[in-house]
């Protein structure tokens, strides 16, 4: 597993996603830069108590980044709320799965709207699920 980090990291290179950086890798253990900020998972919880807007910063943020490693046929697996950091102005990746390329934009999108609400609110995603479908499209 932390054999893959630093693939991980060139592939979020190369993609241009906003990624904490590797520091030092060993076979035992992976040091990244800290990243401030606020993680997903507190955040969406408070964005939904606040009326969920489509518009807000992160979600706009969240599009962004979503689209940016879908137009290149990339899909960042296992991107769940304690994995992505909103850092200032901007939501960046400290941790993922595996990086499938090669896809479809259209087949990296459904990915995306299907694994994303599921994975960052796992009682009610709905007010989520909602607002990445009608901003992804």
């Amino acid at each position: 597993m932390l054999a893959q980090e630093p693939l991980k990291a060139a592939a979020y290179q190369k993609l241009e996603v906003p990624h904490a950086k590797i520091i030092e890798a060993q076979p035992s253990y992976v040091l990244k830069q800290w990243v401030e900020g606020t993680r997903a998972d507190v955040w969406v919880k408070e964005w939904a108590q606040q009326g969920a807007s489509a518009y807000a910063p992160q979600i706009q943020d969240l599009k962004k980044l979503l689209k940016t490693s879908a137009q290149q046929g990339a899909y960042i697996g296992d991107l769940n709320a304690k994995h992505l950091i909103w850092s200032e102005d901007h939501w960046v990746i400290i941790d993922s799965g595996g990086i499938k390329e090669g896809l479809y934009v259209k087949e990296v999108m459904e990915r995306y709207l299907e694994k994303i609400p599921e994975r960052w609110i796992r009682k009610n995603c709905s007010d989520l699920q909602f607002t990445l479908q009608k901003v992804l499209k």
